[in-house]
């Protein structure tokens, strides 16, 4: 039995260590590769505010426990900028005055599969829903850094 447990366990942790290798070689390769469009490839913070601005037009509620945020999201570039990995669990957290984070529906990513990309000296507009907010959101969260959402807002 204990054998068992123990290849069980290794098969489980290696499984893992495979998947997180696999998703970090996947994110690590769009980044150092050339795009089609030529777009610079944001996944994480420090690229993101290298290249693009946003504050938050809207915060809306639609339901007891559903928020909808909408971004202006611009690019200072003169090449397109890619966002990556936005449906990967901790790259966009709306976290409620309480300290409780929330993640983004996932009918969010069945159209753009978790990248936003914003053409060159331009910016769009994004409209996120989170789900399980039970209080007031107070901040985003976006590539592991915190923006306050008071100061965001237009």
């Amino acid at each position: 039995k204990e054998e068992v447990a123990t290849s069980v366990k290794e098969f489980i942790s290696d499984s893992k260590s495979i998947l997180s290798g696999i998703t970090e070689g996947i994110a690590e390769g769009r980044a150092a590769g050339e795009s089609r469009d030529q777009a610079i490839i944001v996944k994480d913070h420090q690229t993101l505010s290298k290249y693009v601005t946003f504050t938050v037009s809207k915060v809306k509620s639609l339901s007891k426990d559903r928020y909808e945020l909408t971004l202006a999201l611009k690019n200072s570039a003169d090449q397109p900028v890619r966002l990556i990995g936005l449906d990967q669990d901790q790259n966009v957290l709306l976290i409620d005055k309480e300290g409780f984070a929330s993640h983004l529906e996932a009918s969010m990513f069945t159209a753009n599969r978790g990248d936003i990309t914003i053409p060159a000296s331009a910016g769009i507009r994004v409209k996120w829903i989170f789900e399980d907010t039970e209080d007031k959101p107070k901040t985003l969260r976006l590539y592991h850094h915190d923006y306050e959402l008071d100061q965001l807002k237009k």
